[in-house]
């Protein structure tokens, strides 16, 4: 799968093939959403943050120096 990854980043797959790759990918993940409970997923949903990892998210974006902007 890596390989394949690797090999659309370099533009050696033609697009119809990554279209199919795509399009079966995300059938693959309608069809597990799908089978999962609705009233679990919005109650876990309710039950977590907003945001997480927040300290590290600005870390990283304020780690540019003034001058770069």
């Amino acid at each position: 799968m890596h390989s394949a990854i690797r090999w659309a980043e370099r533009g050696l797959v033609p697009d119809s093939l990554i279209r199919l790759g795509i399009r079966r990918l995300l059938a693959e993940r309608l069809a597990r959403e799908q089978a999962q409970d609705l009233g679990k997923f919005i109650a876990e949903l309710q039950a977590s943050p907003v945001a997480l990892h927040t300290a590290e998210a600005n870390d990283q974006h304020y780690e540019v120096p003034p001058e770069f902007f």
